[in-house]
């Protein structure tokens, strides 16, 4: 996270022109390069708005403003939560998790990396409901699934919730396997 974030920020300098106006410029890197970083932050701020359920953005502040430099904030900077300490265990479970596709995917394509919709790949998840309140399961896991349209996530769990989400944000594209005798159930089946 921190990565992305020192990513997505550039230096800045200060120059005198001939007539003495002061102006500022971007010195490193270019702004191009800029502007496709801050689309990697973007992503991951998706992400966490998915799982706290309202748009939201990071700030990082000055070390002389406090004891935190780091908070997820409203889009007009009123702090929603004052640090990553202050997530309950499950939504820094699904921030994690699904970050990390997005880290895989920098490592093996930077330029695929930073739009969601175009990461690939399978993602085994075993008893993915561990720690997972039950708005998380049902509502938000299947959501950030979306968010992934080209990966194919293979999941264990032992919630009714997380089938039925995924039954309904699915709808058909969910194949669930009964274990250990690999039978195709429906969720009504699920026991």
């Amino acid at each position: 996270l921190l990565d992305i974030i020192a990513d997505s920020r550039c230096d800045i300098e200060q120059i005198n022109n001939i007539q003495g106006k002061v102006s500022l410029q971007i010195s490193y890197p270019i702004i191009s390069d800029v502007l496709l970083l801050s689309k990697a932050r973007k992503n991951v701020e998706k992400i966490m708005s998915t799982i706290l359920g309202k748009d939201v953005v990071f700030r990082m502040q000055n070390r002389s403003v406090g004891s935190r430099r780091f908070s997820i904030c409203d889009s007009v900077g009123n702090v929603i939560v004052p640090s990553l300490d202050s997530l309950s265990t499950g939504q820094m479970a699904l921030f994690s998790l699904f970050t990390t596709i997005v880290r895989y995917a920098d490592y093996n394509d930077i330029n695929t990396s930073f739009n969601l919709d175009k990461i690939q790949g399978i993602v085994l998840i075993d008893e993915i409901d561990l720690h997972l309140h039950s708005k998380l399961q049902r509502t938000v896991l299947p959501k950030l699934m979306i968010l992934f349209p080209k990966v194919q996530f293979i999941l264990t769990t032992h919630s009714p919730l997380v089938l039925l989400g995924l039954n309904e944000y699915y709808k058909e594209s969910v194949d669930i396997i009964e274990m250990p005798y690999g039978n195709y159930i429906s969720v009504e089946q699920f026991k």
